[in-house]
Order: structure tokens, then C-alpha cells, then sequence
């Protein structure tokens, strides 16, 4: 079967406010307005294997760009603060996998923007509730990560179908 390679993407606030590790990276300073990430599997109670993920940001900044993606089965609700604050989410319950990508090394560099880079190659099988069709995700720092002003992020997931 083809890899199915859904994406999901947000632009973080207006600011270059320093991170610290263990910071979450989001679309919103509020943390009950934060959109998490998320990517249609193709199907309601769908199932895969997830290869790899890919991760782009718009700003060409590589010092301690170094990330995780979060992935859960299930929305992970409002997280425990906004962007740029400690990252914790209420409940692990649905939560599937962390993969680390680390952008400060090794990363594609083409043109004048961004930066994008694939995880290693991974095996993260799933299969999602009976009544649901996506996969979410949010991000968090692993440095002192200085961002762009409004950077933009986007995550795609290289899912083979079962």
C-alpha cells in the first residue's frame, strides 16, 4: 500500500520570546485556545503505522531547534499552559508516542525559508477508537529555542495503511 502523508500546521504567536526545554510550542499564548495538531488517517476507527515524521518551520534559525512531537489517539484536550510555558496536558490516557527531531543538525535547508528535516525512521502502530479518524499532536522544545516572530510549523506524518 501507498504511504499516506498527511499534514497539520499553526503559526506561533508574534513574539521572539525565548523558550526553556520542556517549553510547548502552540498557535496561542492562552492555553484554552490552543488548536492542537491533527491529521486525518483516512478512515473512522482507522489503523496504521507510522514510518516517520517530518517537521518544517518557516524561520532558517537552527540554534537548539531541537523538538518533540507528541502523538495521541485522541484530542489531549486543553494543555496546561499556552505557548511558551511548560508543556503538560491533563491526561496521558490517549497519548501514542513522542518522536524527537532535532533541526539544529542535519536539517534540509533549501531557498531563503525554513528549515525541514525527517525523524529517524520509526514503527508506531495504532489504531484509533471506533468513533474517531484523526491523530493529534503537540510540539515542545528540547533548548533555549529563540523563535521568529509569527514562525510557522508543520507536521506531517508518513503513515502506512494496515
Amino acid at each position: 500500500m501507498a504511504i499516506h502523508t498527511p499534514y497539520s500546521s499553526f503559526a506561533r504567536p508574534a513574539n521572539t520570546t525565548a523558550y526553556t526545554s520542556g517549553d510547548i510550542v502552540a498557535d496561542n499564548t492562552t492555553a484554552a485556545s490552543i488548536t492542537p495538531l491533527s491529521w486525518g488517517v483516512g478512515a473512522v476507527g482507522g489503523s496504521g503505522i507510522i514510518r516517520a515524521v517530518r517537521l518544517f518551520k518557516s524561520a532558517t534559525g537552527a540554534t537548539a531547534a531541537s523538538f518533540r512531537v507528541h502523538l495521541f489517539l485522541a484530542s489531549p484536550g486543553t494543555p496546561t499552559n499556552g505557548d511558551n510555558g511548560a508543556y503538560g496536558v491533563a491526561s496521558v490516557t490517549d497519548h501514542l508516542d513522542t518522536v524527537a527531531i532535532d533541526l539544529s543538525s542535519g536539517a534540509f535547508a533549501g531557498g531563503t525559508t525554513g528549515l525541514n528535516k525527517r525523524s529517524a525512521s520509526t514503527a508506531i502502530c495504532f489504531r484509533l477508537p471506533s468513533v474517531a479518524d484523526k491523530l493529534y499532536g503537540l510540539i515542545d522544545v528540547q533548548g533555549a529555542y529563540t523563535p521568529a516572530s509569527g514562525e510557522t510549523f508543520r507536521v506531517t506524518l508518513e503513515i502506512e495503511p494496515v
